[in-house]
């Protein structure tokens, strides 16, 4: 069989000499499954899942695309969830596993919960000028049947697409942070999250 391809994703990752020459979307990517290594630093592709990871063990989650991005039915604070899987979408290195939900999202989880108020703000900036972002500390989600405690979650306000209706959240790649590695599999629509939570 033909080996995977990999490629070094640091240069994406706008550090000071490095640009960016492509996104790589689904038009290209739905015939492989990709292995996102984050303890390893690298991207990997291969035509079928087995071939990248043994799969004994992980944590399973169909997705459907949504105008071509994975998206996963989840669990938030005991709400269901649809969150679309953005994994061009980065906030850093650190411990804790964000999750950006729409505001509306977030008003029924605050029904449900009145205590899940935010407990700092992150400060973005745009062609509309500077704004603060909610971010609220979180006791449970679940992404298929793994559980993540203490998530952190990123309340969009209704601005550009979080301003439709049908707005979904959605999980960057620092959002399975607590995995060693995760793979995207297109051929089979399915997340897998690799090894142990960490």
């Amino acid at each position: 069989s033909t080996p995977p391809a990999m490629f070094d994703p640091n240069g994406s990752s706008a550090r000071e000499a490095h640009t960016t020459a492509a996104i790589i979307g689904v038009d290209a990517l739905q015939n492989h499954a990709v292995l996102f290594d984050t303890k390893g630093g690298r991207v990997v592709f291969a035509k079928a899942a087995g071939q990248l990871a043994e799969l004994k063990g992980a944590a399973i989650v169909p997705f459907e695309l949504d105008n071509g991005i994975p998206r996963i039915d989840a669990e938030i604070e005991g709400v269901p969830a649809k969150l679309r899987i953005d994994t061009g979408a980065a906030i850093g290195d650190g411990p804790n596993l964000f999750v950006n939900i729409t505001d509306p999202f977030y008003r029924k989880v605050l029904a449900k919960d009145p205590a899940l108020t935010p407990y700092t703000h992150f400060t973005a900036s745009g062609t509309g000028g500077e704004m603060k972002i909610a971010v609220v500390k979180g006791k449970r989600a679940r992404f298929g049947n793994a559980t993540v405690e203490a998530p952190r979650y990123i309340v969009q306000p209704p601005v550009g697409y979080f301003a439709r209706g049908d707005a979904v959240g959605f999980l960057g790649s620092y959002a399975f942070n607590r995995w060693p590695a995760f793979v995207l599999d297109y051929p089979k629509r399915r997340l897998i999250l690799l090894g142990p939570q960490l």
